[in-house]
């Protein structure tokens, strides 16, 4: 009987050893794909040129550099339970805040807040977490926990608003609250890489050593999405039927891109979107002269957008481009606890502007480039991505 192309189930697993096949689990490992295909087969061939005594006609080749490629999306959604680990090996760092944290900030500036005494004693354990004011002074201010020091409790955010207002320094009558939530942030050492099965039907192909790079997409009227471009070691393919997928409890139905549930933030300025995509563009290479590997050698992370055009006389990013001003970028989908994500870069320089229209509505795109800022302690930090 024919395979159903229906039938498709992708098993990812952190690998603990390289070159050991870690066999995800069909119950609490599947990844919901968009688009999955099988994997595409990658080789280079060798001629062997012998001199002969006829003209025409092919010379036997040798199949060297054998890999995978594959490529497939994830619905963008405030849970990452079903990809972490492609989020992992594409060259992020998981930082996990299991509960909520909330109570009286001690005071605070435009930039920072002081937590209470029952807060973590150990620098750089809020970094990159997103933190909001419920109530008190500043109440609807939020952002991301850029340093955190600990012997004085001290948490360094630029605080952002959505509605427009001005900021206000924070103080002991101020609410704060650190969701329960989980935090990717690049690295450039100590990568891991994962087993991964991409079944179709009756087919299980199986690749080792994965690494790779992910992008994020996001376009009004449209459910958002995560996009992987995998690399990995070849595994000879065997007849045997795909598990049935297990979604789970943990798993949240996306929603879509629009005024209500995308807001964007530029520094303090809120814009209306149009589309927007944030790729890590990670540079995944193979090699075969020192032992098979697939590493990822580079990283420039850089993306575009399409916003509603701003009035000049309050963003002006034609000049700020020629004057290569950098701003912070917020970008936060999904505006209710347990199905929000948030991407953050604090440094971005905007490039190439040009006009763009929808529905007889002027509107500006622009690509851009996420810069490292040593301010955040961290010169990997140029792209963040929550959940929560």
């Amino acid at each position: 009987m024919a395979d159903n192309t229906r039938k498709r189930v992708l098993l990812a697993t952190i690998q603990s050893t390289i070159d050991v096949d870690e066999v995800p689990s069909a119950f609490t490992e599947n990844v919901i794909t968009v688009g999955l295909q099988l994997p595409a087969f990658q080789s280079n061939t060798v001629e062997r040129n012998v001199d002969r005594g006829v003209s025409f006609g092919n010379l036997q080749q040798s199949i060297t550099d054998v890999y995978n490629k594959l490529a497939f999306g994830v619905e963008l959604n405030g849970s990452d339970f079903n990809h972490s680990a492609l989020m992992r090996c594409c060259g992020l760092s998981l930082t996990t805040n299991a509960s909520e944290l909330t109570a009286n900030a001690v005071s605070g500036t435009s930039n920072s807040v002081t937590l209470d005494a029952t807060a973590s004693s150990t620098d750089d354990t809020y970094n990159f977490l997103f933190i909001e004011i419920t109530s008190g002074a500043g109440a609807g201010q939020f952002g991301v926990i850029n340093d955190y020091t600990g012997s004085s409790k001290n948490a360094y955010v630029n605080w952002r608003r959505s509605d427009g207002q001005g900021i206000t320094s924070p103080n002991n009558t101020s609410v704060y609250r650190i969701p329960a939530q989980r935090s990717y942030r690049p690295i450039s050492t100590s990568f891991e890489f994962v087993s991964l099965y991409d079944s179709l039907d009756q087919q299980k192909h199986p690749m080792i050593n994965v690494m790779g790079t992910v992008s994020a997409s996001l376009a009004n009227g449209q459910y958002p999405q995560f996009n992987y471009d995998l690399s990995g070691k070849y595994i000879s393919a065997t007849a045997e039927a795909a598990p049935t997928p297990l979604w789970g409890s943990a798993y949240k139905d996306p929603l879509l891109v629009n005024n209500s549930n995308t807001k964007l933030l530029i520094d303090n300025k809120v814009h209306n979107l149009v589309n927007a995509n944030f790729d890590l563009n990670n540079d995944v290479k193979y090699a075969n002269f020192s032992g098979e590997s697939i590493s990822i050698r580079d990283r420039k992370p850089s993306g575009s957008i399409e916003i509603e055009s701003p009035d000049l006389s309050a963003n002006h990013f034609y000049d700020d481009i020629i004057s290569e001003t950098t701003f912070e970028m917020l970008l936060r989908h999904g505006q209710v606890d347990s199905n929000s994500v948030v991407i953050f870069s604090p440094k971005v320089q905007f490039l190439s502007p040009t006009e763009g229209e929808i529905d007889e509505i002027s509107t500006l795109k622009m690509n851009f480039s996420l810069l490292p800022y040593s301010r955040y302690f961290d010169p990997d930090a140029d792209l963040i991505y929550i959940f929560f």
